[in-house]
């Protein structure tokens, strides 16, 4: 009963705080949140506008929207961040789709006056306020240690897929990932390739490398440009071959739970959502950033053994809830 009462309250209040109510404008004691998502059919849309109903219905001071482009796209982000420069607002909180696209408007905005606190993703070279998700370099340890655990039964070789030397973010996964494998030792990298973002570019190369190497004991991808491209019943990694992947959307989760995927490394989604609009609100309404502009959220392996749990945890997040139950780990 207490989840069908928050849902009517998440319906009820959506329409208000979808767009902000008439002749309330942002000043000192008012706050003018824009909240901006990958895509309007992400699976993480639901949780970005259910958390920005809740904030706004908690903190009467607040006006807290949520937006999102049709389709999931860097063109199609920087689109939107454009069309909201001519917007009265104080503060965005955006989840990036590729930090490098989207930087310079990012930069603007921010010179312009606005809070920018980006969400999942950072853009570390950016003048952005604040960076509410997992550590890039935690994410790159974890990596390394789900990837030793998959290889246990199977070759002791790994292949890297990242994304190059020009995204700052996927940089600082790779060295961590590197540097701990060879910490924990028993499995040896043999080769790494560069998708560049590009997730055609990805699926190819992981399809001609893998058809090369049919006998390596287990692939990494530091992101999911490889999936992005091809259909959910489709296959680019021979049978046996293990995968250990750093993104825990709901998109691989008949992965995971079929055994095409080994873990995935993710993260409390909700609560970096819920922390980057609270942050973002309390920078406006005090004028101070934060000293420590960072707030990590600790990342986690899932396996088909917590999957369960994990998808529990979604169900939660998308009515404004934290995590419902300790992990059971």
């Amino acid at each position: 009963m207490k989840s069908i009462a928050l849902a009517s309250l998440a319906i009820t209040v959506a329409t208000a705080c979808d767009s902000p109510p008439p002749g309330r404008q942002p000043g000192r004691d008012s706050v003018h949140i824009l909240v901006v998502g990958e895509s309007k059919d992400s699976p993480s849309s639901p949780i970005l506008r259910a958390a920005s109903i809740r904030f706004a219905h908690e903190n009467a001071y607040a006006t807290v929207e949520f937006l999102a482009p049709e389709t999931r796209s860097p063109i199609a982000q920087q689109a939107m961040l454009r069309s909201i420069q001519r917007r009265k607002f104080d503060a965005l909180c955006i989840v990036p789709i590729d930090p490098a696209a989207i930087q310079g408007l990012v930069d603007s905005l921010v010179n312009e006056g606005k809070q920018v606190v980006t969400i999942a993703r950072d853009i570390p070279d950016s003048n952005r306020t604040l960076y509410c998700g997992p550590c890039e370099l935690q994410i790159g340890q974890m990596a390394a240690t789900a990837c030793a655990i998959a290889v246990k039964n199977r070759a002791k070789t790994v292949m890297l897929l990242h994304a190059g030397q020009e995204n700052a973010a996927c940089q600082r996964r790779r060295i961590a990932f590197k540097e701990e494998l060879a910490e924990i030792g028993g499995a040896r990298l043999i080769a790494e390739y560069s998708s560049k973002d590009d997730p055609i570019e990805a699926s190819r190369l992981v399809g001609l490398k893998s058809r090369s190497y049919p006998r390596v004991g287990c692939w990494v991808y530091l992101e999911d440009w490889a999936l992005r491209a091809i259909g959910p019943k489709k296959r680019l990694l021979p049978l046996g071959c293990g995968l250990v992947l750093c993104n825990g959307s709901p998109d691989h989760f008949a992965r995971l739970r079929s055994g095409e995927i080994d873990a995935i490394i993710a993260f409390d989604y909700y609560r970096a959502v819920e922390e980057a609009i609270r942050g973002a609100a309390r920078v406006v309404r005090t004028g101070q950033r934060d000293v420590l502009s960072v707030i990590d959220i600790p990342s986690e392996i899932i396996t088909a053994k917590e999957l369960d749990w994990y998808e529990r945890r979604w169900d939660a997040w998308r009515l404004a809830r934290p995590s419902p139950e300790a992990a059971p780990w």
